[in-house]
């Protein structure tokens, strides 16, 4: 994906935010607000679903199992393919195992939606670089916090580092307990 792309994805995410994140508004209900302003809904079921169309409306399934953190990124993601004008066919496309430059665009808006890279920083660092504390201020998961800081080269030094997996090639490290 290029330079390019991943900008028009951040900036993107930055106009959203700064129409429906306000003080008074959590998380989830912003993310309700975009979602009806693209005229799409949430549901739920024991199986989440590839988002599909049901008349003029984008319908997205998600299941019933996952906590409310993680279902923000998802909704977020979903949110940043309809921001981008990506098509549906797109946001279905599950079978695919290779990421799409789409899907790499839709997690770069997620990302900078929900976890600003300017006070996602700040807050790394008043929590001591601690996923479950930075996850509930931004109201996501500690992975999706894990990730971002991978990728952001946030880094915490001098302490006990836990690292999952896929942190390995990032030189960063922070602490999950």
């Amino acid at each position: 994906m290029t330079e390019e792309k991943s900008q028009e994805a951040v900036e993107a995410a930055r106009r959203i935010r700064k129409e429906f994140f306000t003080d008074s508004c959590s998380t989830r209900g912003a993310l309700v607000d975009i979602l009806e302003q693209y005229n799409a809904k949430i549901q739920f079921d024991i199986h989440g679903q590839p988002p599909m169309k049901n008349d003029d409306k984008i319908i997205l399934t998600l299941p019933r199992n996952t906590g409310i953190n993680h279902d923000n990124y998802t909704i977020a993601h979903e949110i940043g393919h309809l921001v981008l004008g990506h098509s549906i066919e797109v946001m279905q496309d599950r079978i695919n195992r290779d990421i799409s430059d789409e899907d790499r665009q839709a997690n770069i808006f997620a990302a900078e939606l929900l976890m600003p890279e300017d006070l996602f920083r700040v807050i790394c660092k008043e929590c001591k670089y601690n996923v479950k504390s930075v996850g509930s201020h931004f109201g996501v998961s500690p992975s999706a916090v894990g990730v971002r800081m991978c990728i952001l080269g946030i880094d915490k030094h001098d302490e006990e580092e836990h690292k999952p997996h896929w942190c390995y090639r990032y030189p960063v490290t922070y602490t999950i307990l």
